[in-house]
């Protein structure tokens, strides 16, 4: 399963989730669905991020909170050397879903968003799926966001 990141919009899609097979990307290194957990971790290394995503991240401002909708740091998440200070994306949520970043909704990263971690990311191309075009157009053409 693929674990993709792609934009329309300024709306930031996230799917880590493949419907027909009922499974989660294994690039999610947390179990989301434990008790206190408030989203999703997922190493960027695995991850297909298309240069609108990338951009659109980009435009992510930090917060003064410890936890943001939106979140990129470097992680220790195993005690293999490879993963010293592996890139991270997090979100608030489950495997699947839609942030809208338009003006006045920016600040939604943590106060240690590091939006150089997308520097090294090659992007990739990834058709954006239809009924994530149909939700954003929706909401933009009931004014839910410009």
């Amino acid at each position: 399963m693929t674990a993709q990141v792609f934009a329309y919009k300024n709306a930031l899609g996230i799917n880590f989730y493949d419907h027909e097979k009922d499974e989660v990307s294994p690039a999610i290194i947390n179990n989301w669905q434990e008790p206190g957990q408030l989203g999703c971790v997922a190493d960027m290394r695995q991850v297909e991020f298309t240069q609108e995503a990338i951009d659109l991240l980009k435009t992510v401002e930090s917060s003064k909170d410890a936890i943001g909708g939106l979140m990129l740091f470097k992680s220790n998440h195993t005690d293999k050397e490879e993963d010293q200070d592996a890139p991270t994306f997090a979100w608030m949520g489950p495997p699947r879903g839609m942030f809208i970043l338009d003006e006045g909704s920016l600040d939604v990263g943590h106060k240690d968003y590091d939006a150089s971690l997308l520097d090294s990311i090659t992007p990739t191309d990834i058709t954006v799926p239809p009924e994530f075009i149909t939700v954003v157009e929706e909401a933009l053409a009931a004014g839910d966001y410009s």
